[in-house]
């Protein structure tokens, strides 16, 4: 507020095209960050050079469609898939992609995964399924059913919700270890620890 009082009496050599000064309240970080983008696309102001062109502040994108991709992007197309952000920060994105990834083996091919074409077999074993970071739903291998339960597992992290997933993985890990099947009950405390860490 001080440096914007210091401002007042020349503000019109800094705002361009205008004689009053406008402000504008949000109450959250990502309302700040498209009301500062879409100010900046709309009245081009000559000393902020950012966001005059077409880009846009990064989202990720949980993409409506079978076996969901997530991932990054500067676009948003209205195809009914979920966007989250925008954030102010790439570094951010790729932070929370990498923590998803480490998580959950989501995958990253673009191929059309219909009920018809894993049927048919249309597909092969990729690299990422020989470095446990895809089940291969291509294949069969992972249902949808458990693809779509990580999925609703990630989105609660994009909310900022970890506390319930942590509550879901503590109850996936009882429940496993009741089943002694302590391969995967291992599974559900590595990723409590990497949560954990994570929120340091």
């Amino acid at each position: 507020m001080n440096r914007i009082l210091r401002l007042e009496p020349a503000y019109k050599d800094y705002v361009w095209g205008g004689d009053k000064l406008k402000s504008e309240y949000v109450n959250l970080l990502t309302e700040e960050v498209k009301l500062k983008a879409n100010l900046i696309k709309k009245y081009k102001p000559r000393y902020n050079i950012l966001l005059k062109d077409d880009k846009t502040y990064p989202s990720i994108c949980v993409k409506r469609e079978a076996f969901p991709r997530i991932f990054m992007t500067r676009k948003i197309v209205k195809d009914g898939s979920e966007y989250f952000g925008p954030y102010s920060s790439v570094p951010m994105v790729y932070t929370l992609l990498d923590l998803i990834k480490k998580l959950y083996p989501i995958r990253t091919c673009a191929h059309s995964l219909d009920k018809k074409s894993i049927e048919n077999g249309n597909y092969q074993l990729c690299l990422y399924y020989h470095l446990k970071k895809c089940k291969a739903p291509c294949l069969g291998y992972q249902s949808e059913e458990e693809y779509d339960e990580n999925i609703k597992q990630v989105k609660q992290i994009l909310n900022g919700n970890l506390k319930q997933v942590e509550a879901l993985l503590v109850e996936e890990m009882q429940e496993a270890a009741e089943k002694l099947a302590f391969e995967k009950a291992q599974e559900c405390k590595d990723k409590l620890d990497l949560l954990e860490y994570h929120q340091k």
